[in-house]
Formats: C-alpha cells, structure tokens, sequence
C-alpha cells in the first residue's frame, strides 16, 4: 500500500485547502476580533486555527505518525514544551490564564506541526505561505504607513498603528522583512519589483516605532547572516554602519523625548523589570506563576523596588524570563532545545545545499529570538502563531517527503 501524496487529492480540495491556509495568515493581524462561542470568548484568529487544524488532520492523519517519527526529538521538545505550563496552571488556577494557554501556546503550536507535515508533503505548497505571509505583511504595512501620514502616533511620537504598542507593530513586521527576499526568488520581474517596495515601506514602519530593541535585533541577525555564513564582512560592516546610525538617532530621540531623565527611561526601566521578574522567578523556579498575570504581581512589588516606571508592565520585557516565570524551569529548557534544535538542522541543510531559503529561514527565526532579549515576541496569539509558521517552513524545508513515503512504504509491506 502506497501513502497518498497531496497530489494525490482531489484538486478542489487541494484549492480550498490552500485558500483556506492563505486566509488564515493573511488574518494574523485581525487578532483582537473575537466572538463569544459557548458562554466563552475566542478570537477569531484562534477559531480559524481550530478549523484549519481539523482539515489538516483528517487530510494527513495518515501521515502524521510516521513525520513524528522523523523530527521525534523535536516533536517530543514540542510537547513537553506544551505540558511544562500545566503545572503553572494547576496551581494558579483561573478562567484567563487557560485562555491564553490554549490561545498562546496549544494552538499555535498545534497548527504549526500540522503545517509542517501539511508542507513536507509536497515543498511547492510552501509558496501558498508565502504569499499569505506577504500579503499579512502588505496589509499591515499599508495600515500603519495610513497612520503616520495622518499623524496618528502615540503621545511620545511613536508609530503603534492598530496594534497594542509600537514595539508589538514592529515585533509583527521584523520577521516578515525577509519574505520580499523570498519572493524575490521567485525570479519574475513583478515578484523583484514588489519585494523591493513592501522591504523599503517595512523598513520605513520599523524606523517610526522606535523599536530600538527590534532594529537591534535586526543589526545582530544581518551580522550574524553576513559574517558567519555569507563570509561577507564588508557588506555587513556598511549595514551595521547604516542600522548604528539609525539607533543613535532613535536612542536620542527617546532621550529628547524623556528630558534626558535615565531612570525613567528605556534602558533603566527594563533593568528594574528584570529584577522584578528575577525576583519572583526565584520564588517558584520550577512551576512559574499564573500566566499572562505579571502586572498585578509587578505592583504588588513596588514597595521593595524602585523607582517604578510611569507605564504599564504586561509582561517582563524579555523572553526566557517570561517563559520562565509563567512556566518555570522546564518550559524555558524545552523552548531552548527545541530552538537550537531547529537552527542545527537549517545550518546542517544549508552545508550540504547551499541554498538560499535555509539562509532565509534561519534569518527569521534568528531575529525572533534577538527580539527576545529586551521583548516578548513569542507572548501573544498573533506572535505566537507567526513564530510557528517559520518554524513549520523550517522543518518541512529540511524534512525528505521519500522518507516518509519509504517509511510508510516498508511498514505496510511487513
């Protein structure tokens, strides 16, 4: 018995399916929608995940074994990454903290594996991600630039658009900056001359937010890239340059902005954060605290530090300190070896086949990670999937469709 390829399945299946996974990414940035479904509140974003996750799993559930048989390290990673929360949620039970845990984390990286195989079955599908993808980044960039030609900015003269903050507008956009490239790719001269125009305008947006943590992220990913597996040092002095310039001209604008006041200002405030969060980290090493509730623990702490900063602290600025103080320990260790474990295998594809997609791959999920030494940007639904969409195009990418078939191939034979 042969396993059915996705060739194999009727074609207008094949169409919505594909139409289907398009529309849920070109919806990543309408996160906040949300409708009330069994006396419960769900986002739409969330909602069409759980459908899309269905149509996967009943297309592939023939397949689906055999692919965790290939990635079992990185699947299992996977899986103890979801159950390390379970602790937190047993003993700081409450109606939110389930919410996001199924909306941040259970979800997301359920889709991402069901795209994964979805994607290892046939590579060309990997373009339907692709121009959804570009199509969230266009819809998004559109948006904001609307926003900062009418002067639509925040109080200290920042570009947050629709989103919660600038630093999440630019947390959306900055993975995404190397789809152009990807779709420059593609080689026809419309893809060269969109890709060009849709980098320039992301640039422009990630300029305006401030975000000096983003586009320090993005000065380490390109150096990184350029130096340690382009060879290009020249190249990566000149875009260090250009990015070092752009910093000190954020960091003194913020600086204007904040009567040069340092203990209220960027820097100082995320330092006082990280020592909250350590704070209450080594309280509850192993089993975190409750999920998404750092705001009412980091008030209830400000008789023992200070001073405070004057805004809102949602989460404590810094991604293996969020995961470890929601989940503990074990969630930021899984989340590590996971993490590594994904980059290992897109180096190692990209020694054999120099190709330019790995590189690519590697780009992004590098920037999301750097991302994550002064933000949050695994913390949120729409972020959260983001993250597991590269990381389904990272795994399908250096997973062999012939080993699943001969897989399958000699099992049934025996």
């Amino acid at each position: 018995m042969k396993l059915p390829t996705i060739n194999q399945f009727n074609k207008l299946q094949l169409f919505f399916l594909d139409f289907f996974i398009a529309f849920v990414v070109v919806i990543i940035p309408a996160y906040p929608l949300r409708i009330s479904l069994f006396f419960a509140s769900l986002s739409i974003l969330s909602l069409s995940c759980i459908v899309l996750n269905i149509i996967l799993f009943f297309t592939h559930r023939t397949t689906i074994r055999y692919f965790l048989q290939k990635n079992s390290f990185l699947w299992l990673c996977v899986i103890l990454l979801i159950l390390s929360f379970l602790p937190s949620l047993i003993m700081h039970p409450s109606i939110h903290a389930l919410g996001v845990y199924i909306e941040w984390i259970c979800i997301p990286a359920c889709t991402g594996l069901l795209l994964a195989v979805h994607l290892a079955q046939n590579n060309t599908n990997r373009s339907v991600l692709h121009y959804g993808l570009l199509l969230s980044l266009i819809f998004v960039v559109s948006i904001a630039l609307f926003y900062l030609i009418t002067g639509n900015t925040t109080f200290d003269g920042r570009l947050s658009a629709f989103y919660l903050s600038p630093n999440h507008l630019a947390l959306y956009i900055a993975p995404l900056i190397f789809i152009p490239f990807i779709i420059h790719c593609y080689k026809t001269l419309y893809c060269h001359l969109l890709s060009w125009i849709i980098l320039g305008a992301s640039l422009l947006i990630i300029f305006y937010t401030h975000s000096f943590n983003t586009i320090l992220a993005l000065c380490l990913t390109i150096t990184t890239v350029t130096v340690f597996i382009f060879k290009k040092r020249l190249f990566s002095f000149l875009i260090i340059g250009v990015l070092f310039l752009l910093l000190c001209s954020i960091g003194y604008q913020k600086m204007i902005t904040s009567n040069s006041d340092f203990s209220h200002g960027s820097l100082a405030s995320r330092i006082m954060i990280w020592d909250v969060t350590l704070f209450f980290i080594q309280e509850s090493p192993l089993t975190g605290h409750e999920i998404d509730n750092f705001q009412s623990h980091y008030l209830n702490a400000q008789k023992w530090f200070s001073p405070y900063p004057d805004w809102a602290v949602p989460t404590p600025h810094n991604l293996f300190f969020t995961l470890l103080y929601a989940g503990g320990f074990f969630s930021l260790f899984f989340f590590v070896l996971f993490y590594a474990r994904i980059l290992f295998l897109l180096y190692m594809h990209y020694s054999v086949h120099k190709d330019t997609l790995s590189v690519l791959y590697t780009a992004s999920l590098l920037l999301i990670i750097f991302s994550g030494i002064g933000d949050t940007p695994y913390w949120k639904n729409d972020l959260s999937l983001l993250f597991w969409i590269f990381i389904a195009l990272a795994i399908s990418h250096c997973t062999e469709k012939q080993y699943i078939l001969s897989s399958f191939s000699r099992t049934q034979n025996k």
